[in-house]
């Protein structure tokens, strides 16, 4: 058939197209009409048995089979799809053959065509049947992900995908012939190439990235397209296909820096990343960041691909730097990790002076970031500073800066900001320069390196000046290299000679003169002025385009006449160098005639001058210059081997054209190749700076760290050598040693200067220990482990405030806490310590050290500190942490068995043991340890140091342990005449008129509290205590009074009466007594009535209970076995034994009845008799504590403080409030006592006391005491510190227990919010959000009390008042109280005409989180604060609520139409109200709200008012909004009474301390909510 002659196929852009006979009537159209798809089978089955006859002709009789199979592809039967795939796929391998052969003959114009149809049919076929078979795949792939299980794929994906690698293979052998010759024009050639790169792209797209990455035909895809960029010009669609497919696809990122890699690999000469990013920079990115997944695809392949190809992102570096000045942060990140890829990968550590230029360029950009506007680019340059740290890649001068810039981002408002932030730093000390040598190594160090450098410094000197005695060689000649120095160096020849020739006049002047002369010798340093070359390169930069310009109009012109020179006569022909600054001049004048003129005749002159040397691949081919489009082309700027061809010559190269653009900020244009005449021009101006860039730097890094060791060892040769040959190399050689000795000195400094200003870093980061944030408080952590390590400055305070973590609630910080101090304290290296002046083995060498640090650490804690660090180390201890080397150890310092062991190291390691202990109190209760403890710390010396026998006091209390009853445990005791107690009751009686002392009292109250605790009878032990302190004290008196009731007191032998002779002198006698010893016996007694308290209120209720539940069990016991035996001795006689054994039980029933009965009665005679004896027989019986009791009340009633010292009164009102919460009978008189104490002592310390003891005593007897609650909100507002930080910790801890309920005094703790004191402030706003954990309702139930007593011109400032407002408004949480929160603050305006509450009630508004029904409610209640849009404040607060609204998308998109309703009435209300005040004056605001809106003319419609009426009654409907307290009160109030009636009854309740919710009332009846200014309904 000749049908081949007669049409040309060309490639649709749509498959109906070739059925379009009239609009394309040229080329090739389908003539086959096929009704029904299954007369596709037959017609597939004809075209395969043309295949086998024809070969690949068959395609130009059969392809409207396959076009019909594409068109009903859905319709056609599975098999003949896969039938018509294969066929095509065979065709296809076998045109390659016949084409192969065709390329490489000559060959006909109509042989030509035929080809070209038969390639076009067959590829457009089997390309578009192949789209088909992937859509499928991956819509059975979404399929499979969606339902989360696999099925079994189809029989047509299943061949397509077993196929697919051989059909690209085979597609690839095809792009790689000369496809050139089988088609006519480029526009066949162009559809066709894309038609193909379509379906690869395709498979990219839908494959799994990880997939085609490890396929076989991977490597197949990418080379297609390289041959397609290569061969047939399909860049542009590349790189738009490639931005779509991220755009579409965000995990296709990188398999496509895959592929954009490799095609850079392998076509060096295209410039492909400058049209990608030319084509990111032409969309809009503000659309994309709608969506970011596009921007966060675009980001992730930049940064992939500049991780794959780093040299070539560099050279196109400029090209990303527009990307920093974008709106969109993921460009920014992606561009400045880009920057931070290449300074690690290229400029780690450069070794000439313009790579160390380009580094510092970059490294700019990246400091420049560090405060960008947005967090997440913030955060993401920290972990790039962080990365360029590990890998050494930041400059020694740059770190203090970047330190200093970094430490400002620790108060940054985002978490992830600071906690890079803090890892940057804790990086800075782990990767030390100097091997983690701490600060004080360091100073060493410097010191001696220091010192090592002035002794060489004058033998040099000596050697010199005995060298020029015997010589007469000046000292400049010895100088070296003059062209490596600075130009100063080139007079100091001169004027050493001059000075040499002309001897000073005096030894003063000479010496003078020398010590210049070997300063300059000394300081010699590199060229390293840059601004002449930063000029020089600014110069270029402005000039380019004026030269281009000019040698596009004269190019021609200009050629002729440098054939034919004439020289300059100003030129200078002797001089090379001035002749180009001549050059120079003349082109920075931008006489460029003059100036090629003057070049080319330096060029005639020196000819083999290597700077006119230029090569080939350097310009554009001089015989192409007369064509414009040849003058300024692109470059080979990717061609490496040209790169390593010209390293080593004095051309213009790469790496000069970027040290040009760094130069100037990046912004000349590197793409550039220029003609020759330009090239030339261009390379002799910026000479100097290939010269300047080309400099040398010294890498002394490996050096200076074998210098630091010679240094340590002492192994520097300090002494040169007295008969070493003096020359000038040898000067020079010692020369540069003294420089690198310097060199270690200032980089010491620069090492100590970053210490001290990490460690001013420390108060900042101990303030992120108290973060809400745990990656914040764990960075911390890691960093003051680190910091310990180093020996940073207080370092140790923040491992202090470390310790309190070990009570948070998160695990994790727990655990990092556990890790930390077992990397601190328990983890040192064999090598890190050496104990030479321990008498120790090897094996404890490591392990001393470890209790050694510890114990340091334990004496810088203060007592809430060590309860931390006791928690801390029992956790150690129960981890095995702690071995029996450590507990050997501790015993051993404690007995100061090793030498030059202090008290305080004694100390601190029993404060060690006594934690330990509370892990295991064996360890205190076995025998000898305690007698141990006993003869070490209450014998002589020890037992005259109050603090030793206080803290052993307290390491002893870590035996006792609460017993379990289920257990029948009992509590561990200890004789009356033991030991322990002799000495601690010989200790207290001789120290208590010791004056001088400053801790006794704290040893008093351990010793009181370690005899009730281990005591048997404590009682008969403290009763001796106190009457041995008593009768010690008036011994010290020495009156002829005392001595005279003393000689009564042993003539008689009623000791109870001599006792009360003797107490009713104490009036008389306490003016003769130090006011001290008295306050010591005062406080004492205060001592004991709480531990006689604690003892009888717990420790004997629990015996008892022990012993009632042992007796139960004995019962059990005895009554199982009493039914066994009768089991078994009446086996004969079942019935009977069954009747007398069911009489028995009922007697055994009954008793256990009863024993129930008493069971859980019976604590109830206990606790009475033991209330009894707390209430009535220990203060009011003949008890030794009723003797001192007129005695304190007197000293505590002298408020004033005429009578009485302020340790009297203090002492006194202290033992009287422990008196009160042992008896309620003495609370009742002494109560009203202690209000007044509260009120009218002038004592701050008392009353803050007092206020200490009002909390006990509301937790003690709630009922008591409840009356005078209000007392302590009144210190709120006092003016001393502490008696208000005191109050609102007191009321915290009640308020958080449900102890009281502070109606109408809430407001006083919300002003504490913004107190000036911080940490007043930071106390109250701890409280609310403890409050709000708790419940968050009752922040929102507050607030009324709060706003109502707060705004106005009589409640806070303005300011203070927003920022209150701003927190509490922070704590509520989005629920339906804050919708009805919105009405209720809106009702305010109408009952109010005060301009300030108007402003506070907006701002209130304004700081609240609005969703679809709070945004509904404001709009409802519109009318109640239309009339107050005058004032600009409340305009712009509710204008910052429709802002707010719109930009946090809590507002459904429906209801955006009310926000612009809502604000155009806004606005034009408030234009009608301000244009009648200037019109009619100022609106008079008596009448209310009526007047105002008749006179400003502002109509409020009436759709406005009943939508206020509706919001109204639904306020009603809902009581438990605001209103909620006020019911639950009535509630309360009507239960209150029987409850009190009842405790009146019966002090048993009293005595279980049963806890009760306490309305506070104001006294003056402020709560009142009739009687506020305003209401809230």
């Amino acid at each position: 058939m000749t049908i081949e002659q007669y049409f040309t196929f060309r490639i649709p852009d749509r498959l109906e197209e070739l059925e379009d006979r009239e609009n394309f009537p040229n080329f090739y159209s389908v003539n086959l009409t096929v009704r029904n798809p299954a007369e596709l089978s037959s017609r597939i089955v004809e075209a395969e048995r043309r295949f086998k006859s024809q070969g690949p002709d068959f395609i130009l009789e059969t392809f409207d089979y396959f076009y019909f199979v594409i068109k009903f592809f859905k319709d056609v039967d599975i098999e003949v799809r896969n039938q018509a795939w294969i066929l095509l796929n065979r065709s296809m391998f076998s045109l390659h053959s016949q084409l192969n052969q065709f390329v490489n003959e000559n060959f006909h114009i109509d042989q030509r065509r035929t080809q070209q149809n038969k390639l076009q049919m067959i590829v457009f076929a089997f390309v578009m049947l192949s789209e088909l078979f992937e859509d499928d795949s991956n819509v059975e792939l979404e399929d499979n992900r969606n339902r989360k299980k696999k099925n079994k794929s189809t029989k047509c994906s299943k061949i397509y995908q077993d196929s697919k690698h051989q059909a690209i293979s085979t597609m690839l052998q095809l792009f790689s012939l000369r496809l050139d010759r089988v088609f006519e024009t480029s526009h066949f050639l162009s559809n066709f190439v894309n038609i193909t790169t379509r379906w690869i792209y395709k498979i990219i797209e839908n494959s799994m990235a990880f997939r085609l990455r490890s396929s076989v035909y991977f490597n197949n895809i990418c080379e297609m397209i390289t041959i397609a960029l290569d061969r047939y010009q399909h860049g542009i669609n590349y790189c738009m296909k490639i931005i779509e497919m991220l755009q579409s696809k965000e995990s296709s990122s990188g398999i496509l820096s895959d592929l954009v890699a490799y095609n850079i690999k392998r076509l060096p000469h295209l410039f492909i990343v400058h049209d990608i990013v030319e084509q990111i920079k032409s969309m809009d990115i503000n659309i994309l960041s709608k969506d970011n997944s596009a921007p966060r695809a675009l980001s992730t392949f930049l940064i992939e691909l500049g991780k794959k190809c780093t040299d070539i992102m560099f050279k196109h570096i400029s090209d990303l730097f527009d990307f920093l000045e974008q709106d969109s942060y993921w460009l920014r990140n992606a561009t400045l990790e880009i920057i931070a890829t290449i300074i690690i990968n290229k400029f780690a550590l450069p070794t000439v002076f313009k790579d160390v230029h380009i580094k510092n360029k970059l490294l700019d950009k990246l400091e420049e970031h560090i405060h960008d506007i947005t967090s997440y680019t913030r955060s993401r340059v920290l972990q790039l500073w962080c990365q360029l740290a590990e890998h050494g890649a930041i400059p020694i001068e740059r770190l203090l800066s970047v330190i200093d810039l970094i430490i400002g981002r620790l108060d940054d408002k985002s978490c992830f900001v600071r906690k890079n932030a803090i890892h940057f730093l804790t990086i800075m000390l782990k990767e030390n320069t100097f091997n983690m040598m701490n600060k004080k190594d360091m100073i060493k160090l410097m010191e001696k390196t220091q010192s090592l450098s002035n002794q060489f410094k004058e033998q040099l000197i000596e050697l010199i000046e005995q060298h020029q005695q015997e010589t007469q060689i000046p000292i400049s000649d010895t100088s070296g290299d003059s062209s490596t120095y600075n130009e100063d160096d080139n007079t100091i020849e001169t004027n050493i000679t001059e000075n040499h020739e002309h001897v000073p006049q005096t030894q003063k002047d000479n010496r003078k003169r020398k010590s210049e002369e070997y300063a300059k010798l000394f300081s010699k340093k590199p060229k390293n002025d840059t601004s002449l070359i930063e000029t020089l390169a600014a110069d270029w930069v402005k000039l380019e385009k004026p030269f281009h310009d000019f040698w596009k109009l004269h190019g021609l012109e200009m050629k002729e006449k440098l054939k034919n020179i004439s020289f300059p006569n100003d030129l200078p022909q002797d001089n090379l160098e001035k002749g180009f600054e001549y050059f120079r001049s003349l082109f920075t004048n931008s006489q460029f005639e003059e100036a090629l003129i003057a070049l080319f005749s330096l060029k005639s002159l020196y000819p083999n001058e290597p700077l006119f040397q230029l090569k080939a691949s350097d310009c554009h081919d001089q015989d192409d210059s007369d064509d414009d489009d040849n003058v300024v082309g692109f470059s080979n700027d990717n061609d490496e081997d040209g790169c390593d061809e010209r390293k080593n010559n004095a051309t213009f190269s790469e790496a000069d054209g970027l040290f040009l653009s760094a130069m100037t900020n990046f912004k000349s244009n590197l793409k550039t190749k220029l003609s020759y005449e330009l090239t030339l021009a261009k390379q002799v101006f910026l000479a100097p700076l290939i010269d300047f860039g080309n400099l040398n730097i010294d890498q002394e890094t490996g050096s200076q760290k074998q210098m630091i060791e010679k240094i340590l060892s002492d192994e520097t040769g300090d002494v040169i050598a007295k008969n070493i040959t003096v020359s000038p190399e040898t000067i020079e050689r010692e020369c540069k040693k003294i420089k690198q000795y310097e060199t270690l000195v200032e980089r010491l400094k620069l090492a100590i200067n970053i210490t001290n200003a990490i460690s001013e870093s420390i108060p900042t980061i101990c303030v992120l220990l108290n973060s809400r944030n745990v990656t914040d408080i764990q960075e911390a952590i890691s960093f003051f482990t680190y910091a310990y390590r180093m020996e940073i400055d207080n370092a140790m305070f923040g491992i202090q405030k470390m310790l309190k973590l070990i009570f948070n609630r998160e695990k994790s910080i727990r655990d990092a806490l556990m890790e930390a101090f077992t990397e601190i304290y328990l983890n040192h290296s064999p090598n890190e310590e050496k104990t030479r002046k321990e008498d120790l083995p090897d094996i404890k060498s490591i392990h001393y050290m470890e209790v050694k640090h510890l114990s340091n650490m334990i004496l810088k804690l203060n007592q809430g500190e060590l309860i931390c660090a006791e928690a801390v180390i029992k956790e150690l201890y129960v981890a095995q942490k702690f071995n029996q080397i450590h507990l050997q150890i501790l015993w051993e310092r404690y007995a100061k068995k090793y030498s030059k062991i202090t008290d305080e190291d004694s100390r601190a390691a029993l404060i060690i043991i006594g934690m330990l202990a509370s892990a295991q109190p064996s360890l205190i209760r076995n025998e000898s340890n305690l007698n141990n403890i006993i003869s070490i710390s209450l014998e002589p010396p020890h037992c005259y140091d109050h603090r030793f026998v206080a803290d052993t006091c307290e390491v002893l209390m870590k035996t006792f342990k609460m017993p379990q009853t289920e257990l029948m445990e009992r509590f561990f005791k200890l004789p009356p005449d033991h030991l322990l107690f002799i000495r601690l009751r010989s200790i207290m009686a001789e120290s208590i008129t010791n004056i001088d002392s400053k801790y006794w009292l704290r040893m008093s109250s351990t010793v009181i509290k370690v005899t009730y605790f281990l005591a048997d009878k404590p009682d008969s032990i403290i009763s001796q205590i106190i009457q041995d302190c008593y009768r010690n004290i008036f011994n010290k008196a020495k009156l002829p009074e005392f001595q005279q009731h003393q000689n009564s007191q042993e003539s008689t032998n009623d000791a109870s009466d001599s006792s009360a002779a003797h107490i009713t002198s104490q009036n008389h006698i306490i003016v003769h007594i130090d006011d001290v010893m008295i306050s010591r016996f005062i406080s004492m007694l205060g001592d004991v009535a709480i531990n006689i308290l604690i003892h009888l209120d717990l420790h004997l209720m629990k015996e008892l209970k022990i012993r009632q539940y042992i007796k139960e069990k004995e019962k059990t016991s005895k009554a199982s076995n009493h039914l066994s035996r009768r089991v078994n001795d009446n086996s004969s006689v079942l019935n009977g034994s069954r009747n007398s054994e069911a009489t028995n039980f009922t007697f055994d029933d009954e008793d256990d009845e009863m024993d129930d009965m008493i069971g859980p009665n019976n604590d109830d005679p206990y606790q009475e008799n033991i209330f009894k004896i707390c209430n009535e027989s220990v203060l009011f019986d003949n008890g030794i504590l009723k003797k001192f009791i007129p005695l304190i009340e007197r000293i505590s009633t002298d408020y004033e403080g005429n009578c009485f010292s302020y340790c009297l009164r203090q002492s006194a009102s202290l033992s009287m409030a422990k008196f009160m919460a042992l008896s309620l009978n003495y609370t009742r008189k002494n109560r009203a006592t202690l209000a007044d104490i509260l009120e009218k002592s002038k004592d701050g310390d008392i009353r803050s006391n007092a206020i200490i003891s009002f909390g006990d005593l509301l937790v003690r007897f709630p009922n008591e005491m409840e009356h005078f609650t209000g007392k302590i909100f009144g210190c709120l507002t006092d003016d001393n510190f502490q008696v208000k930080n005191n109050a609102l910790i007191v009321l915290t801890r009640l308020i958080l227990a449900d102890m009281i309920k502070p109606k109408g005094h809430i407001s006083k703790i919300a002003q504490l919010v913004t107190d000036d004191d911080a940490s007043i402030s930071s106390s109250a706003r701890l409280f609310f959000v403890e409050l709000g954990k708790k419940n968050n309702v009752y922040i929102y139930n507050y607030l009324p009390d709060i706003i109502s007593n707060l705004s106005g011109v009589n409640g806070m400032e303005e300011e203070k008042f927003q920022d209150m407002i701003k927190f509490l408004f922070e704590l509520l949480e989005k629920t339906r109280n804050t919708e009805s929160l919105v009405a209720k603050l809106c009702h305010r305006f109408s009952n109010t005409t005060d301009e300030r509450i108007w402003r506070d009630l907006s701002y209130c508004l304004s700081q609240l989180q609005y969703n679809d029904r709070a945004m509904i409610n404001l709009m409802n209640n519109f009318s109640f604060f239309a009339n107050t849009l005058y004032c600009d404040i409340i305009f712009a607060n509710f204008m910052a609520i429709l802002n707010n609204a719109r930009k946090n998308g809590t507002i459904k998109s429906e209801s955006k139409v009310m926000l612009d309703e809502m604000e155009s009435r806004m606005k034009e209300i408030r234009t009608k109200s301000k244009s009648n005040d200037e019109q009619n004056g100022n609106v008079n605001d008596e009448n209310g709200e009526q007047q105002i809106c008749e006179q400003t003319n502002v109509s409020v419609p009436e759709s406005d008012v009943h939508k206020g009426k509706r919001t109204r009654t639904v306020i009603k409907k809902q009581p438990s909004r605001l209103n909620n307290n006020t019911t639950t009160n009535k509630k309360k109030a009507k239960s209150s009474i029987p409850i009190k009636i009842e405790a009146k009854r019966t002090d048993l309740r009293q005595s279980k301390r049963v806890r009760r919710r306490i309305i506070c009332e104001d006294d003056s009846n402020d709560d009142d909510e009739n009687g506020d200014q305003y209401v809230f309904n």
